[in-house]
C-alpha cells in the first residue's frame, strides 16, 4: 500500500489573494489540482502534498510567474507551521536556558510585511 503524505491546508495561506492579485482565478486551479476550495478555510486540514505542488505548478504556469512560490512565502508568517510555529517562536523569544545563540533583531522568523 502506498503512503500518503499529507500538509495543513495552511501551507497555502495566502495563495488565493495571491492569484487574484495576479489576476487569476485561484478556484480552477484548486479544482484541477484536486483540491476543494474549501480545504483552505481551515488551516488544520490535511491535504496531500502531491495535491499542493500540482497546485503551485500549476498557477505558476497560469500566471506566467515562475517565482509563485517565493511570492507566496511572502504572504506566510510563522503562524502556517501551525503549533510547531509556536513552540519554535516562543522558545525563540524566551530567554530559554538551554539555547545556545543570543536572539537579535535580525530574527529569522518573521511575520508577514517584515521587509
Amino acid at each position: 500500500m502506498a503512503v500518503s503524505h499529507l500538509v495543513r491546508s495552511a501551507a497555502l495561506e495566502g495563495f488565493s489573494d495571491l492569484l487574484v492579485e495576479l489576476s487569476a482565478d485561484p478556484e480552477p486551479l484548486l479544482l484541477q489540482a484536486r483540491i476543494n476550495p474549501r480545504f483552505l478555510e481551515d488551516p488544520d486540514h490535511f491535504i496531500s502534498y502531491r495535491a499542493v505542488i500540482r497546485l503551485l505548478e500549476l498557477a505558476a504556469r497560469e500566471t506566467n510567474c515562475p517565482h509563485l512560490g517565493l511570492l507566496l512565502s511572502r504572504k506566510q508568517g510563522v503562524s502556517m507551521l501551525g503549533a510547531v510555529g509556536l513552540y519554535v517562536q516562543q522558545a525563540l523569544m524566551s530567554e530559554a536556558p538551554w539555547r545556545p545563540w543570543p536572539v537579535t533583531s535580525t530574527c529569522m522568523l518573521r511575520e508577514p510585511g517584515w521587509r
